[in-house]
């Protein structure tokens, strides 16, 4: 049997020069022999993005207020909201989701050489299946976050991401940024090739793999933003099935239990609406409701306390006070170095996809494709039901005619689209979701400060695409411009 040695050290020189000297000073032998499956799918465990985006992310959104001078403001918080380039990096920083994008990249690259020399077939199928897709994931995060969205239109000149597939064998390689187009069309090889590939069977803990139903819900997310929308309704419905209603977050269930209780239960690996779960390196937990820039008394008012589309209140719990308002979503832990280590790193676990963003994808893919409101309704009013404090589903029940009463848009299909967007907006607070809806919709934000400071996100403006990080820059990578 061939085999292939794995230097665990390379994987740290991606596309930054952290620490490079050290890397070039000593003989790597933390060494693993890539030679079954089983240490193939062990090294597959660090494909995924082990770094948080939610932080940055919700901070840039319309989610978030000024919570006043009496609240401490950081630059972790107050540099996204105001959308100026980043001056720092570490933990819940763009240059640290970058980092381990890449990092996570690294580990499926070496996986599938290794695959490729031991040159057994379909003995690795599966493991070459879950590699692709973390590839393709890892980089669809990155031109999603790092780049201009994609618009069919001008795809083809935008500057993307690197699109990296083979495995590192210097510390430093030069890389070249992709045409948005181009990574586009990399990520659907990647992500249609894996998924056939993909078995469930494999899998000890399948909330933290890309499963069938998983690599379907990052698929619907992925033509959600090429705007091909028979395939997004597609991949939607191979991820989440039938009988929708147990496949969603039981909020009436949730609200029964304590703010400690909600913290542990909103990550579960046993909640059905999570599709894929990832340990993250991440004090987001914990500033959350903290920070200055983020649910302010008056975002709470107009989410949760104003009328609503339904006419009826959300159940959703907001504890604190107006200078710590939040909904318990996340709770930190503190995973240390060694068992006898005194020192360690702030986890968090995150949902990266769950049955509702897939839903909410098919519902905006039903929409723009001109499917009847017939059709919409009952799935908007299965996940209203789940949310509202009120067992009498007749109550909460959204019509068309309600609907356009309370978004007045012109048309059924902007009023349609609207109160989905509304919905997911209030449903992913804390998340960094709405900032997917804000690229793809080109949604204009205003944020406004204590000070009477008001900056406004324009349509196309240049800054929302984020700045590729410093050491990127430093090494060659394009800068975004601005």
């Amino acid at each position: 049997m061939k085999r292939l040695t794995l230097y665990i050290a390379v994987f740290m020189g991606m596309l930054t020069s952290v620490a490079c000297n050290e890397y070039l000073d000593k003989v790597p032998d933390n060494r693993t022999e890539l030679d079954s499956k089983e240490k193939i799918a062990e090294l597959l465990v660090n494909a995924y993005p082990k770094a948080n985006y939610f932080s940055f992310c919700e901070a840039m959104t319309d989610n978030v207020g000024d919570k006043g001078s009496g609240v401490t403001a950081k630059p972790l918080n107050t540099e996204p909201y105001f959308w100026k380039d980043f001056s720092i990096d570490g933990t819940d920083t763009p240059a640290s989701y970058w980092d381990d994008c890449y990092n996570a990249i690294a580990h499926a690259n070496v996986a599938l050489e290794a695959i490729d020399k031991l040159g057994n077939g379909n003995e690795y199928a599966a493991q070459r299946g879950e590699a692709l897709v973390c590839r393709a994931y890892a980089h669809f995060m990155l031109v999603t976050l790092f780049a201009k969205t994609y618009d069919a239109s001008t795809a083809a000149s935008d500057l993307g991401i690197p699109y990296v597939t083979e495995p590192e064998k210097v510390v430093i390689k030069s890389y070249k940024r992709e045409t948005v187009a181009k990574v586009y069309e990399l990520i659907e090889k990647d992500l249609t090739e894996g998924m056939a590939l993909i078995s469930d069977e494999f899998y000890k803990i399948p909330k933290y793999h890309f499963t069938k139903a998983a690599a379907a819900g990052f698929a619907s997310r992925f033509y959600l933003f090429k705007k091909d929308y028979e395939k997004v309704i597609k991949y939607a419905d191979m991820a989440i099935g039938v009988n929708l209603a147990s496949k969603l977050r039981n909020w009436n269930v949730y609200v029964t239990k304590s703010y400690y209780d909600l913290l542990k239960t909103y990550t579960l690996s046993s909640e059905s609406a999570i599709l894929l779960l990832q340990e993250t390196i991440s004090v987001w937990g914990r500033e959350v409701q903290r920070y200055r820039y983020s649910l302010s008394s008056q975002k709470v008012d107009e989410f949760f306390v104003q009328k609503n589309v339904t006419g009826v209140k959300w159940i959703y719990p907001i504890y604190g006070d107006e200078k710590t308002s939040g909904i318990p979503k996340f709770e930190e832990y503190f995973k240390k170095l060694s068992v006898d280590a005194n020192t360690g790193y702030p986890m968090n676990m995150i949902p990266l996809l769950t049955c509702e963003e897939v839903l909410f994808n098919k519902l905006e893919a039903m929409v723009m494709s001109g499917q009847p409101a017939s059709n919409i309704l009952p799935l908007i009013n299965t996940f209203v039901i789940s949310r509202v404090a009120t067992k009498d589903a007749a109550a909460a029940n959204l019509t068309l005619d309600k609907i356009a009463q309370f978004y007045k848009k012109p048309t059924e299909k902007e009023n349609l689209l609207a109160c989905i967007l509304n919905l997911k907006q209030v449903d992913f607070i804390h998340e960094g979701m709405r900032w997917f809806d804000i690229l793809r919709h080109k949604i204009e934000v205003t944020h406004k400060a204590e000070s009477g400071e008001v900056v406004t996100l324009k349509a196309n403006d240049l800054r929302r695409a984020i700045q590729i990080p410093q050491k990127a820059i430093n090494n060659g990578i394009t800068p975004n411009p601005r």
